[in-house]
């Protein structure tokens, strides 16, 4: 909210992640939340380079 004051990143998380994080090919990523949030962020780190055997994931809903 306006009025909270915050100085940081604001919206999802994937974004964020998409801006700050260019080059993920050598790293690992362990996800836990729901379907929607893991497919996400799935999508988001193989764009940036990270090979999908190295994500590592539990949806639940």
């Amino acid at each position: 909210m306006p009025d909270d004051d915050w100085e940081g990143e604001t919206g999802l998380v994937t974004d964020v992640m998409k801006r700050h994080c260019p080059d993920l090919s050598n790293m690992e990523a362990y996800l836990c939340g729901s379907p929607g949030m893991c497919d996400a962020s799935i999508a988001a780190l193989t764009a940036n380079g990270m090979p999908e055997e190295n994500i590592f994931f539990d949806k639940f809903a």
